[in-house]
């Protein structure tokens, strides 16, 4: 993915969704991230991020368990 590229999968991104990731970069725990976004549960976190990995075009390898 290039620089082009990637300024238009960001762009995609709701603003909690580039909170989640800005958080899940910086190395937050779902918990953590849960706890900063006020969500009651951390499967809306996972929502969040695997939402961003198809935005961006990521997927899993077989066996894992990421996006």
């Amino acid at each position: 993915m290039n620089r082009a590229e990637f300024d238009r999968s960001l762009e995609k991104l709701s603003p909690t969704q580039r909170k989640v990731l800005k958080l899940f970069l910086s190395g937050t725990s779902d918990n953590g991230i849960k706890d900063e976004l006020g969500c009651t549960d951390t499967s809306n976190i996972r929502k969040h991020i695997s939402n961003i990995c198809k935005k961006f075009g990521l997927v899993n390898d077989v066996g894992e368990h990421y996006c």
